[in-house]
């Protein structure tokens, strides 16, 4: 699933969970499963922001595949 049905069936799962129970993390892609390889290195900070994802990242299980995760092929 993409695009607006996708996001607007997360609003709908905050809402009900309560906010003080979500955490939003928006990366390029998933960085359990794929390298930065191909992701832009500018401008400087990049790097650092990349590297917070993936420690947020880094606290949930992979539950799926890349490719059912994100519903691209690998």
């Amino acid at each position: 699933m993409r695009g607006d049905q996708a996001i607007e069936e997360l609003f709908v799962l905050a809402a009900d969970v309560g906010l003080e129970n979500v955490e939003l993390i928006i990366a390029p892609r998933d960085l359990r499963f794929k390298d930065r390889q191909g992701l832009p290195t500018a401008p400087a900070w990049i790097g650092n922001l990349y590297d917070e994802i993936q420690t947020a990242l880094d606290k949930f299980p992979p539950l799926l595949s890349n490719s059912r995760a994100t519903g691209l092929a690998d």
